[in-house]
């Protein structure tokens, strides 16, 4: 049974009010006793039991949350990848939106771009000062991002969480590091630091704006594939042929890896010898 050691907290089951209760007992291995009860019911678990039936429920919300923001936003386009180019449109408005960036001396890079979805990144030391820069952007409108915390993403080795943005029907996503998706579900973390130092010792400049260079962007995109994707859509196969020429250089090789390790260079010939259909089968397959 266990003494009380103190109330943790109220719940309310339906039309039923309940205490969770720590009780004394149980062992190192097992945790204390918990009580969930009322004068009409009690259930006991032992307290890594409670943990699990705590994070399964916390889980399960935060699922919930992510459909009723998806049924509630049905025009949020959560395409990352696979959407129409970049038009006129996309390229005036984000001209805008960095022009400010710019204007407020907040080191940015452009990272992608299609015609209803533009990445960028931001350098971190200027996080606080981007996100009241954007809350002055006129017709910017914050939104959550749809794989961020509020729908049960976590981001490790203390990286930041996507922002989005909404301007005018275009949506901005934010980075303040280049992600790369988790083995474990639903989890972000950063790519090597050395490639995350690239970004910024890189300075390219097209169209007036500045953009990723082009190694990074190759190991970014890469990795959205492998990762997140797990698969190579038509748009996919588009950029890294037309980027082929990065895969001969020796920074290129040296950054992946840091990413891929051992299997690099196999990755890399299977990139050159255009294996999209079988590299995602060989690479984890060599995981396993």
């Amino acid at each position: 049974m266990g003494e009380l050691i103190k109330n943790l907290h109220p719940i309310t089951l339906g039309k039923e009010e309940l205490m969770v209760e720590l009780n004394e007992g149980g062992s190192k291995k097992t945790g204390k006793i918990i009580h969930i009860q009322n004068k009409d019911f009690r259930l006991e678990l032992w307290e890594k039991d409670f943990l699990r039936l705590s994070a399964t429920i916390l889980r399960a919300k935060s699922e919930l949350d992510h459909l009723k923001q998806k049924e509630k936003n049905r025009q949020y386009p959560l395409i990352m990848g696979g959407a129409a180019e970049a038009d006129q449109h996309t390229m005036q408005l984000t001209g805008e939106f960095c022009a400010e960036l710019a204007k407020a001396g907040i080191a940015y890079r452009i990272v992608d771009k299609t015609k209803e979805l533009v990445t960028i990144i931001v350098n971190p030391g200027n996080r606080e000062l981007f996100m009241k820069t954007a809350k002055k952007i006129s017709g910017v409108k914050r939104k959550p991002h749809p794989s961020g915390i509020l729908f049960g993403y976590k981001f490790l080795y203390k990286m930041k969480p996507f922002l989005m943005y909404e301007m005018k029907g275009l949506y901005i996503q934010v980075f303040f590091q280049l992600p790369c998706y988790s083995l474990t579900p639903k989890t972000w973390i950063p790519l090597d630091r050395a490639i995350q130092a690239r970004v910024w010792s890189e300075e390219n400049v097209r169209d007036g704006l500045c953009v990723l260079d082009d190694v990074s962007a190759y190991i970014y995109r890469l990795c959205l594939a492998v990762f997140k994707k797990r698969g190579f859509n038509d748009r996919d196969v588009c950029y890294f042929e037309s980027y082929a020429a990065v895969t001969e250089e020796a920074v290129f090789t040296e950054l992946m890896k840091k990413v891929f390790f051992s299997y690099s260079e196999k990755l890399i010939q299977d990139m050159k010898d255009r294996k999209y259909d079988t590299l995602l089968a060989g690479y984890y397959g060599y995981c396993e």
